[in-house]
């Protein structure tokens, strides 16, 4: 809640995920003003440009990321208001007025108008935890019929033993509905609760990945935890569904599931989840590539912090290019001159930083072997030009002497080449994790040729993560891991390239 952060500038940059240099590069000040004003040590003025700014920023950020926090926020504090009307302008202005009042949030729930609407409704009630899968089938059929463009919102308190997992048919089809939802373009907003054992915790987080990388989930979690006495489910579909359940962890009764299409349940629906919502924290900052400078920054921060880090790809490992090879592709895509050297100077401090950090740290790269049989497919890097087909084949012959170079000159620089992948879904996926900084996903959105990353810096995402391949990484046979093994099958794979070409 709003009262646990020293300022409301505290509680907005944390809904966002948003960190004091990121904010301080958006809005043009130094990032330790923004700190000043985020902890309440120095007041923002009503009369400067910053406020404006800053108000603006997340409005913007708001609506490109399509995630109505705003909207929903300023519902609260000027119920009056027809947001749906407003221009991004007075949406602005209201949500800088909100920053600058001095009184605190009160958390007062907005009552839904029952004018025309009151009387007798009602709802399905399914038993047990196959009842449970059958109320949740049935949420999804209707999410499913309903047009795309969707707002679903999730969260479930799970038993240690969760319901839609115990039938492996359902299980199945359960993610594969989930997807087909996203990539329909509806949009998912999903609750986590992070207080889990390691493990059961990245099982989650790997369940969750495919549907995270389709652009169109929005994960939270919690700022703090508390123990209760019940568990509860609410999913809604805006305007069209909700779904509950409240249960007893050791009452031993059966549950019970209550699906509710009535506008005045619905409603109530999506009133407790943006109260739930009020005290939670944004999992995954979303990254398309129109925002590539500030993911580079990001992985910049990453590099100049202690730790040791893992790289997993599936894909030719582009990220390895040399410079002059990175250079080429930026001026083939035809990107504006100073757009070329700005990506230029990033990557070069990217290098830089990344071969002094193996000084101390380690690094371990993962490939799936498959990568070396792929120059032995006809459609190989195969693009809609020559010119182009060239340019990638040459690019990923660099980007392999560059991982030999590193792997013969830095002791802790480590590859390993493995059959069984540490992540099974999407199918072309780079994953990395830097201990105690950041964790990082990136692949192309579904039916698109535009890469997309999310990143997260909540420290129990990190943990779960990094914990996971580490202990993948002492899993894979030693000489699948052996530097003399590995950088002969690269010399191999090298051979065979100059052959091809």
């Amino acid at each position: 809640m709003l009262q646990k952060h020293k300022s409301r500038l505290s509680y907005l940059m944390d809904i966002f995920g948003i960190t004091a240099k990121e904010l301080a590069a958006a809005v043009h000040v130094d990032h330790s003003l923004v700190s000043k004003w985020r902890n309440k040590t120095r007041v923002l003025n009503p009369k400067s440009c910053h406020a404006d700014n800053i108000a603006a920023y997340f409005v913007t950020l708001d609506s490109e990321l399509k995630l109505n926090i705003v909207s929903d926020l300023l519902h609260k504090a000027f119920p009056g208001a027809d947001l749906q009307k407003n221009t991004a302008e007075t949406k602005t202005r209201l949500l800088k007025l909100w920053l600058l009042e001095q009184n605190g949030y009160d958390g007062h729930r907005e009552k839904p108008a029952t004018g025309g609407e009151s009387g007798v409704y009602t709802c399905q009630i399914f038993k047990g935890n196959k009842g449970r899968r059958n109320a949740s089938q049935r949420f999804m059929e209707i999410a499913l019929s309903l047009p795309a463009g969707q707002d679903i919102l999730l969260y479930s308190e799970s038993p240690r033993v969760p319901w839609h997992i115990e039938d492996k048919l359902f299980y199945e089809k359960w993610k594969q509905n989930y997807l087909k939802i996203l990539r329909q373009g509806s949009k998912i907003s999903l609750i986590h609760s992070l207080d889990r054992e390691t493990r059961s915790l990245l099982n989650i987080l790997l369940e969750w990945l495919p549907m995270e990388l389709t652009g169109n989930m929005y994960s939270y979690c919690f700022s703090t935890y508390t123990d209760s006495l019940f568990q509860f489910t609410v999913m809604v579909i805006k305007e069209k569904a909700a779904l509950y359940s409240i249960t007893s962890p050791n009452s031993g009764k059966d549950i019970y599931t209550y699906l509710f299409t009535d506008p005045v349940t619905v409603r109530e629906g999506e009133l407790l989840y943006s109260a739930l919502l009020a005290s939670c924290s944004l999992i995954y900052r979303h990254y398309r590539e129109r925002e590539r400078g500030s993911l580079l920054h990001a992985l910049t921060e990453s590099l100049q912090k202690p730790g040791n880090s893992y790289w997993f790809t599936t894909a030719p490992m582009f990220c390895t290019l040399p410079e002059a090879s990175l250079f080429e592709i930026l001026c083939f895509n035809n990107l504006l001159s100073h757009s070329i050297l700005q990506y230029s100077r990033q990557f070069k401090k990217i290098q830089q930083l990344f071969c002094r950090s193996l000084q101390e740290h380690k690094c371990r790269v993962i490939l799936t072997l498959g990568l070396f049989e792929i120059v032995y497919r006809p459609d190989f890097l195969r693009q809609e030009s020559a010119a182009l087909t060239r340019l990638y084949r040459n690019s990923f012959r660099q980007s392999i002497l560059h991982l030999l170079h590193l792997l013969t000159t830095y002791p802790n620089f480590e590859i390993a080449l493995v059959s069984n992948p540490p992540v099974a879904e999407p199918a072309e996926i780079c994953l990395y994790t830097k201990e105690n900084a950041i964790i990082m996903a990136n692949s192309l959105l579904p039916g698109k040729s535009e890469p997309f990353t999310i990143l997260s810096r909540e420290q129990n995402v990190v943990n779960a993560y990094h914990v996971h391949f580490e202990t993948y990484w002492h899993s894979i046979p030693p000489i699948n891991r052996d530097k003399e093994w590995v950088a002969e099958k690269f010399r191999n794979l090298l051979h065979n390239l100059a052959i091809d070409v």
